[in-house]
């Protein structure tokens, strides 16, 4: 089985996404982020490393928000950083993009 792990950024910003449109997802999530991680969305797959996996297993939150807070304040691993300044020259947040409000 091939896995890819070029592009974390663009899976974390999948993942939070995912949560923000369907709530028995973002349940999931907030209550066993590895399991919400595993069976993926509507046949969508998240590729995560080993490393990102045991990160994002790390993060405890009661609401979406407070989770997207975690995971973009945390430090960011190797593996994040360094896909980070191969895709960008500009300094951005993590999880940059439009702002929502994901209170759940």
């Amino acid at each position: 089985m091939f896995t890819n792990f070029q592009n974390p950024i663009t899976d974390l910003n999948r993942l939070i996404a995912a949560a923000v449109i369907d709530r028995e997802f973002c349940a999931l999530l907030l209550t066993n982020p590895l399991r919400a991680i595993g069976e993926g969305y509507y046949g969508e797959y998240f590729q995560f490393s080993p490393e990102t996996q045991a990160h994002i297993s790390t993060i405890k939150a009661s609401s979406l928000s407070e989770f997207a807070r975690k995971l973009s304040s945390s430090p960011p691993s190797s593996e994040v950083l360094s896909h980070h300044k191969k895709t960008t020259s500009r300094k951005r947040p993590l999880l940059s993009g439009p702002h929502y409000d994901i209170s759940v």
